[in-house]
């Protein structure tokens, strides 16, 4: 079957880990070869964490590019290669979650006390979770993990091939290989080593001339994996299913797919277990150690020798496993599913969908900003166009915004321990923009009237139209600060920062006004929300102000290393209180009120900054009255 239309699956990546084996390579291998059947025109790429010299040179072929990176990056590195949608095998990606993309978990057999450890984070789900075993078998709860569906395919596996020519086979003798897999670490290979060499000895000791033992190792066999009585060690490459059928015998870990292409031999083996982190492979040896040989016992390493020894006198053979179709196949259909399915119907459960503001950059601009920034590190959510439409899709993160957990907080008190850290958890993302680089994101200079002006031209309030004069005032400030130019979040307050579920950081959200200029430009923004938030004395948000300055002068060196510029503060928090009098004015909050933030504005500027009166007794007079609380 060929997929017409393939462009459908025009890029889809990979992310599978190298560094533990071989297992995951070469199932996603197998899955993509089998995709590349379906529809040809596919651009599929790999994203793994150490070389792929496991895989053929056809395997490799699948892929249009193969991208190494650890395992902490692999998500942005599917958004800088444009993935439309991501397939991870068995493996744990931070950040997966803020992808606009159908994901794709491939879930091997696991310990049901690490199945949670798969649950998205935020509340995302996965599109789909395709397990590699036939029903009946091992199914994950699906409530556990999180998916929106969960399919089992059966076993996937590469075809069985002629074997011929891989091992070096002496005339005569009889070969045992012993395949002790790629992955794991030191200490379980040195474990295995103890474990296999006296079971080795004793067998030498009963066929003393005509035995050869061989030990498969590929590139990254750990350190003390290779056994001292071996005749000689082998590296394979990507043929150890035609090792496994050359060999009289084979001792193997019994890792998913070291199992599988034993299965499709008739060569007898016996199956070792060792320790792995989500893997049980003590209870993939006991059930698949009756169908290849034996299940060795660590507690009685004689009849293990004594097995291997009657096979390799003997010279007998098994039935081949009867595996089913490989179900990669299946597998390969699910995917082009579920991209063709987002495709025509992206969902609201999954993701958000925004339109700019007129003023705003298109939505392409933003997209390519928000990837770049993701690329960089930075905490946000990459967003993705949506085909035709000037909208923007992002991953539905679901979680408080900081401004809750700061509202939910016994004692923000500045002076607070727990405020000083809710302050640096806030800050932290912040800093990390600040400290992105504006290279790739084509940005403008930060104009902090472009919101202020055009609102008091339509304010009908003659008292806050006397805000003019202390906003130009306050221009004339900003212009002659000589502070270091960063890029600026442009609109940051507590409400841009969502903590999705089961994650301990904060992602930064709403991009739109990113731009060049100080970093005391989003301080001072957040603080005059803050100051003027639900609850808070209009005519007191000065005071408030400079409680919370001090705080978050102290947060903000403390994860960037860096010191604010108070006067730079104190100017864009003051431009801040005006544009959110403005604001709220035009929300229809109190007159009185409005007019006390900016009476505020003009205390937070300060004398020092050789602020105009322009009507400052109006102003004082509200401040005297007390003001009004400002809902917002």
């Amino acid at each position: 079957m060929v997929v017409s239309g393939a462009n459908s699956l025009n890029s889809i990546a990979f992310c599978a880990s190298a560094r533990s084996g071989l297992g995951h390579l070469r199932r996603v291998a197998t899955i993509a070869t089998a995709l590349k059947q379906l529809a040809p025109e596919a651009h599929l790429s790999l994203i793994t964490n150490a070389s792929a010299v496991g895989l053929s040179s056809d395997d490799q072929a699948q892929f249009s590019r193969i991208v190494t990176s650890e395992r902490t990056n692999m998500a942005r590195a599917a958004v800088a290669i444009g993935a439309e949608a991501v397939v991870i095998d068995t493996a744990v990606v931070p950040d997966a979650e803020l992808l606009p993309m159908p994901l794709i978990l491939i879930l091997r057999e696991t310990v049901p006390s690490r199945l949670a450890s798969f649950k998205l984070p935020g509340g995302r789900l996965w599109d789909e979770i395709i397990v590699p075993a036939p029903r009946g078998t091992w199914t994950p709860d699906r409530s556990l993990v999180g998916s929106r569906s969960v399919s089992n395919v059966g076993w996937i596996y590469r075809t069985a091939r002629p074997a011929g020519g891989v091992l070096p086979i002496a005339e005569g003798s009889r070969t045992l290989l012993i395949a002790t897999g790629g992955g794991g670490n030191d200490e379980t290979a040195a474990a295995v080593t103890r474990e296999l060499e006296p079971i080795v000895a004793m067998v030498r000791s009963r066929l003393p001339r005509n035995l050869r033992v061989l030990q498969a190792c590929g590139p990254r066999a750990p350190v003390g994996s290779v056994l001292a009585s071996v005749d000689a060690a082998v590296d394979v490459g990507s043929r150890l299913d035609e090792a496994f059928a050359e060999a009289d015998l084979v001792i193997s870990t019994a890792g998913y797919n070291s199992v599988l292409e034993l299965a499709t031999t008739d060569t007898p083996a016996m199956l070792v277990s060792i320790a792995r982190t989500f893997d049980d492979q003590t209870a993939r040896a006991r059930e698949w150690g009756k169908q290849l040989g034996l299940d060795h016992d660590v507690s009685n390493p004689a009849r293990s020798a004594a097995w291997i020894t009657d096979i390799l006198m003997t010279g007998r053979r098994r039935a081949v496993v009867d595996l089913g179709p490989s179900g990669c196949a299946m597998a390969a259909r699910q995917i082009a599913g579920v991209l063709e399915t987002a495709r025509q119907a992206p969902t609201s459960q999954q993701y958000f969908f925004k339109q700019p503001a007129a003023e705003a950059p298109t939505s392409r601009v933003t997209a390519v900003r928000s990837r770049v920034l993701f690329d960089r590190g930075i905490a946000t959510c990459p967003a993705t166009p949506v085909p035709g439409r000037d909208i923007l899709a992002f991953a539905h993160a679901t979680g408080p915004t900081a401004f809750q957990l700061w509202a939910d907080t016994p004692d923000t008190n500045p002076a607070r321990p727990i405020a000083r850290e809710l302050c640096e958890a806030v800050l932290k993302p912040l800093a990390s923009l600040h400290d992105a680089g504006p290279q790739g994101l084509s940005l403008s200079r930060f104009d902090p009237m472009r919101r202020i002006t055009p609102r008091l031209r339509r304010t009908s309030s003659n008292r806050l139209r006397l805000a003019t004069a202390l906003a130009d005032a306050l221009l004339t400030a900003a212009n002659r600060l000589e502070s270091k130019e960063v890029v600026v979040h442009g609109d940051f307050h507590l409400r841009q920062l969502i903590q999705p579920t089961s994650r301990n950081d904060f992602i930064l959200v709403d991009l739109d006004d990113l731009a060049l200029g100080p970093a005391e430009v989003d301080i001072g923004n957040c603080i005059a929300h803050l100051a003027t938030s639900r609850s808070a004395n209009s005519a007191q948000s000065h005071m408030r102000f400079a409680e919370l300055m001090n705080c978050f002068d102290a947060g903000y060196a403390n994860v960037s290393g860096r010191r604010l510029d108070e006067n730079a503060v104190r100017i864009f928090g003051a431009l801040a209180l005006v544009r959110r009098a403005l604001k709220l004015s035009e929300s229809g909050a109190d007159e009185e009120a409005t007019v006390g933030i900016v009476a505020s504005a003009a205390k937070v500027a300060g004398k020092s900054l050789h602020v105009p009166d322009c009507g400052r007794q109006d102003w004082m007079a509200e401040i005297d009255d007390g003001g009004r609380t400002v809902q917002s």
